[in-house]
């Protein structure tokens, strides 16, 4: 089995992306949103619509109660046990969402590694300055082939977090399920569009939300399960829910702007995220046929 993965900011319109590509590939969708998997959550996480829902098989949406502590760690069980699951019956899977550390303990995720220590890791920094990433990454290669086959060569977080297994641990990191321990093959679609763009659209998203009930599900929320739960610090939930309990003094249209200058604020740590990861191939929804490129994309790859 073959996994797309299609990831990026939060407003990029990956959800929409990765149900057409479903339905082209005939496969299923696998969220790594840390938000849209809590049930009762629905205006403020813009969680597929159930329109939407109906178009294509999606898991790890709408599981979780909101008082229920959810971790990366979690997930990642969650995940390589659906993906276990899925490989028996389909050819390709897709992953979609903006929780990058999500994905990263999915990939790259050392669960089964002993903890790193700050002399080696410093060691290690001195040698990559002196040698280059080049040499570490050659020797990677020989001590675990498999390892390295998983693992860009401009990943220079990986690159040293492997060598320090193999030297210090003596263990190959492809055995350890972490570092190129994630046993399917993927590829890495990321989605972003210009900021002025997105600004638009994260704003009229906004405005749809609270038009659409944000309050009133966050007074639901917040009486069902008490207001310091964890899901309603995140973006939108907690504008919503410092409205209300300033007793609605402020106006919706001051409301819809706090969210949507605190939802561009999560954009740019996302992108500062995945712009890291020299996997990604970037593409422009407002500019590219995005399914047309990604289709083409797995051409190339031999997988289509």
């Amino acid at each position: 089995m073959k996994v797309i993965i299609i990831c990026g900011a939060t407003g990029t319109g990956k959800t929409q992306i990765a149900i057409e590509l479903s339905k082209k590939l005939e496969c299923e969708i696998v969220n790594f949103d840390s938000i849209q998997a809590f049930k009762e959550l629905n205006i403020g996480s813009a969680k597929p619509t159930s329109d939407q829902l109906k178009e294509a098989k999606h898991h790890l949406i709408d599981f979780l109660n909101p008082n229920e502590a959810y971790t990366a760690g979690d997930f990642k069980r969650n995940a390589e046990k659906i993906l276990n699951e899925l490989s028996l019956k389909h050819k390709f899977v897709i992953l979609v969402g903006g929780t990058g550390f999500y994905l990263n303990a999915l990939l790259s995720g050392m669960s089964e590694a002993v903890a790193s220590s700050t002399e080696i890791k410093n060691k290690l920094k001195d040698e990559l300055d002196k040698r280059g990433i080049d040499a570490l990454y050659e020797e990677l290669k020989a001590g675990d082939p498999d390892a390295a086959k998983k693992i860009h060569l401009n990943d220079t977080y990986r690159i040293l977090r492997a060598i320090e297994i193999l030297r210090y641990q003596n263990k190959r990191p492809s055995q350890l399920g972490g570092i190129g321990g994630f046993k399917y093959e993927y590829i890495k679609i990321g989605l972003r569009r210009e900021k002025p763009v997105l600004r638009i659209a994260i704003q009229a998203r906004s405005q749809d939300m609270v038009k659409n009930g944000l309050i009133q599900e966050v007074e639901a929320l917040v009486e069902k399960y008490g207001a310091d739960i964890k899901c309603l610090h995140s973006v939108g939930y907690k504008q919503a829910l410092d409205f209300i309990l300033s007793a609605h003094k402020s106006s919706h249209e001051k409301l819809v702007e706090k969210i949507t200058t605190a939802t561009m604020q999560l954009v740019k740590k996302q992108s500062t995220w995945f712009n890291r990861d020299h996997e990604i191939h970037w593409f422009d929804p407002d500019k590219e046929n995005i399914l047309e490129k990604i289709l083409g994309l797995l051409i190339i790859q031999r997988w289509h």
